[in-house]
C-alpha cells in the first residue's frame, strides 16, 4: 500500500567524510548521511 524508504539528509563526497561524521555527532540532522565513494555512473 505505502512504500517507505530511507530519508537521506545529505550526501558528502569521500573527501569530506570527516565533516559528515562531525555533523552526525552533533545530532542536528534528520535522516541518513551518505558518503559517496565513487562518481555516479562510474
Amino acid at each position: 500500500m505505502f512504500e517507505t524508504g530511507p530519508v537521506i539528509d545529505a550526501v558528502y563526497p569521500f573527501e569530506k567524510a570527516e565533516e559528515a561524521l562531525e555533523h552526525l555527532r552533533s545530532a542536528n540532522h534528520f535522516g541518513k548521511r551518505v558518503i559517496q565513494v565513487s562518481a555516479p555512473g562510474a
